[in-house]
């Protein structure tokens, strides 16, 4: 009787595959990474190719390389592949083992089912198939999922921007380090208004970094209207690391689906004057508007209106603005902005403080979760 063939563990290669792509969003090489973990960037690349194995040792390291991994949700993976090690001998043989730390835990079973085409795959077809699915899109998503589970929610966001600043802080010269507090310092007494060409091109040029869009807005159509959306594409929905827009709308006479459908609507429509320059967005519609949703806020119009206020600085009273948008990012950081609107038109914004857009980013997502 032939002897199996050992095979690659197809789930230590999509934790390569997940580290890749993570790296390559934030446009670090991998030599780059394999140095801030401290090891070889030949063994380094060994691992996002699945030919090699990540040791748990340096799970710490990794996840102050690639903010958004959880460590309890790392480990996990890290143990089963361990576990897995010995079980490449045969296809059969993988899967039991597979199935039985499966049933060890719920959360590793459901990140198993997104390798059960495989089986198929290396038993019919070749190893550029089998790669090939592994470095798919869904698979991708279905890995960031199982190992980036908190998304950032309550004081994760302050932990880790913390843990990014420090890490900046520690490696600055201090001349260069007394100079940027200078210019800190200076940019705290500017005014905080932003002009809409501006905000626009700084969104696309970070378009690769948004990982989620929270809003307030008092009439859906300030966002969903022809003449918004003819300016303002939301091109970072097909962005691969972006993962939800969510608007909460105060207006009483609009159903939640209505408001969806206006906005799929006239964004296509606008994208569909440009055939050529948005054929790929075109092309990937339908994935990319079902990032988005709109949820009717009225029943907590009173606790939604007080998170529109906004301190100005110079003043010292409040206003009420009719929109409030806030940008979580790849890094952890948080940025937040509000405005006015005139007939459907989104004028003039106002930039939060940091502490203003977590503390509103805080409450919107505590009144999120009693909405439907």
């Amino acid at each position: 009787m032939a002897k199996k063939k050992t095979m690659k563990s197809p789930l230590a290669q999509i934790l390569g595959v997940y580290f890749k792509k993570e790296r390559d969003f934030k446009g670090m090489s991998s030599d780059s990474v394999a140095s801030q973990i401290d090891i070889g960037g030949s063994f380094y690349r060994m691992i996002e190719s699945g030919a090699a194995n990540f040791h748990p040792s340096r799970s710490l390291d990794i996840i102050k390389v690639f903010y958004k991994i959880e460590f309890d949700a790392l480990c996990k993976m890290l143990v089963a592949i361990q576990i897995l090690e010995s079980h490449k001998e045969s296809v059969e043989s993988f899967q039991k083992a597979l199935e039985e730390v499966g049933d060890a835990d719920p959360q590793l079973a459901k990140l198993f089912q997104v390798l059960d085409p495989v089986w198929i795959l290396i038993q019919k077809k070749t190893a550029k198939d089998v790669k090939k699915y592994l470095e798919s899109e869904p698979v991708y998503h279905e890995v960031k999922q199982f190992l980036t589970s908190n998304k950032y929610y309550e004081k994760e966001t302050e932990k880790r921007l913390d843990l990014e600043l420090n890490s900046l802080i520690n490696q600055t010269p201090g001349f260069y380090l007394e100079l940027t507090f200078k210019i800190l310092q200076i940019l705290e007494r500017y005014p905080t208004h932003i002009l809409p060409d501006d905000l626009y091109k700084w969104e696309r040029e970070n378009k690769h970094e948004f990982t989620n869009l929270y809003a307030i807005i008092k009439n859906h159509e300030s966002v969903s209207s022809l003449e918004n959306l003819s300016n303002y594409t939301y091109d970072y929905l097909w962005s691969n690391q972006f993962e939800e827009l969510n608007f909460i709308f105060l207006d009483e006479n609009q159903d939640n689906n209505e408001a969806l459908q206006t906005f799929k609507r006239n964004l296509k429509t606008v994208l569909k004057r440009k055939p050529q320059e948005y054929h790929n967005e075109l092309q990937n519609f339908d994935q990319a508007i079902n990032k988005v949703s709109f949820k009717g806020g009225k029943e907590h119009k009173e606790a939604l209106s007080k998170i529109m206020l906004h301190k100005e600085s110079n003043k010292g009273n409040f206003h009420l603005y009719d929109l409030l948008w806030i940008f979580t990012l790849q890094n952890g950081n948080v940025i937040g902005f509000m405005s006015n609107v005139d007939a459907e038109k989104i004028l003039q914004r106002v930039s939060l403080t940091y502490k203003e857009t977590y503390e509103k980013l805080t409450l919107f997502k505590e009144i999120g979760k009693e909405i439907t």
